[in-house]
């Protein structure tokens, strides 16, 4: 059992505390969890504040790794998806969460091709209707079909399984 810094949203955080969770996790040998990129007012402010993208600035501060765990990732661009899988970061895909919210879709297929470590999650009660993760899985599997003309390149039951288990 172990307590993982968690900014909240590294948007919201100096660059000061970002770094101080980084240092804290590396002396104790924790994880960090953000919310990452879940609304695209977040993607704007994030290249007025640092002329860069969310994940490029988190890169820059030495925050990206196989340590680092970010839900929703929904605003990224594709030198981000690049970015995300090269690191090993892991991003959690929240897709009822995301729908609920109208946050908009998180380019899983795309992270998942790339090789980028890809989890499931539920997001908290407050924007979710229910904490189910069968209702995740089923969502993951069949939310994306409609942006992918290839039926190959569709999430299967084995895809969203690991994602629910080892992806995590």
């Amino acid at each position: 059992l172990a307590v993982f810094p968690a900014p909240s949203n590294p948007e919201r955080c100096s660059d000061d505390a970002l770094l101080l969770c980084r240092e804290l996790a590396e002396r104790h040998g924790l994880g960090i969890h953000t919310h990452l990129l879940e609304s695209r007012v977040q993607a704007d402010n994030a290249r007025r504040l640092y002329g860069c993208t969310m994940v490029e600035h988190l890169d820059r501060l030495g925050l990206l790794g196989p340590f680092l765990s970010c839900a929703h990732a929904i605003w990224l661009e594709p030198a981000d998806i690049e970015r995300l899988a090269a690191s090993g970061a892991v991003v959690v895909h929240n897709p009822e969460s995301n729908m609920k919210i109208g946050a908009g879709t998180a380019p899983i297929p795309a992270l998942i091709a790339r090789g980028a470590t890809v989890a499931l999650g539920t997001d908290g009660a407050g924007t979710n209707d229910n904490l189910i993760m069968h209702e995740a899985l089923r969502l993951a599997a069949m939310l994306h079909r409609p942006a992918l003309d290839a039926r190959e390149d569709w999430l299967g039951a084995n895809d969203v399984l690991t994602m629910a288990t080892s992806g995590g």
